[in-house]
């Protein structure tokens, strides 16, 4: 590493501290602020670089990885997410188009665990024959 390597890390604000203060500067609760900033971190190591040096690209890789290679749930992905549109929109204010660049996982649809007495009804008047003495 050389001299002017060393000059610019030393003058770089370290993004940890800045993001916990923005997020300080929200009013985020402190699981929040570790939050962020640990998945800031996680994204950081994987590619070996700062995030401010990373760009649109290297954000998609990294979900991509979360879901494929870490099997991350719909929720955890979320935290992810949640961290870096923090991060690039309030601590490194990039005038990217979040939505678009950043997507929001989709939760799966669950099928709900009691049915309502409308719902009953229904399925039960599916069912014809001797099934349904037996329902």
């Amino acid at each position: 590493m050389g001299q002017a390597e060393v000059q610019r890390r030393r003058r770089r604000p370290r993004l940890g501290n800045a993001c916990s203060r923005a997020c300080r500067s929200a009013n985020c609760p402190p699981h929040t602020q570790r939050a962020h900033v640990e998945n800031i971190a996680r994204f950081a190591r994987h590619f070996g670089r700062s995030p401010a040096d990373l760009g649109p690209e290297e954000i998609r890789t990294y979900q991509v990885y979360l879901i494929r290679e870490r099997h991350l749930a719909p929720s955890s992905l979320e935290i992810a997410v949640c961290a870096l549109r923090f991060l690039y929109k309030v601590t490194l204010k990039q005038p990217w188009s979040f939505d678009d660049l950043i997507p929001a996982p989709k939760k799966p649809r669950r099928l709900p665990i009691v049915l309502s007495p409308g719902e009953v009804v229904r399925a039960l008047e599916c069912v014809s024959g001797l099934g349904r003495c037996c329902v």
